[in-house]
C-alpha cells in the first residue's frame, strides 16, 4: 500500500507537469465524487446507524480506491523503462 501511495503521488506530479498524458479525467472526478459524499452530512445511510450507516462510506471508499488501482498500475506501467 505504501509503494501505491508514493506510486500514485508521483503520477499525480507527472500529471501536473504534464509528462504523463494518459490520465483518465475519471478518476478525478471519482475523488471528488467519492470525497464529496464521505464528507457530505446526508447519505443513503445515516452515518448516525452505527456500524450500518458506515457501511455505504466504506463501499464508496472502496470503489474509488478500486479506480485508483488501476490508473497506478498503469502509470506504473508507463514509467517502467522500456
Amino acid at each position: 500500500m505504501k509503494g501505491a501511495a508514493r506510486a500514485f503521488t508521483r503520477m499525480v506530479r507527472a500529471v501536473l507537469d504534464r509528462r504523463y498524458p494518459n490520465f483518465p479525467w475519471r478518476t478525478t472526478l471519482g475523488l471528488l465524487g467519492g470525497f464529496a459524499y464521505l464528507v457530505f452530512p446526508l447519505d443513503v445511510l445515516p452515518d448516525a446507524l452505527l456500524p450500518i450507516g458506515l457501511l455505504d462510506d466504506a463501499v464508496v471508499l472502496g470503489f474509488v480506491v478500486r479506480m485508483i488501482k488501476k490508473d497506478v498500475d498503469a502509470f506504473r506501467a508507463w514509467e517502467t523503462p522500456r
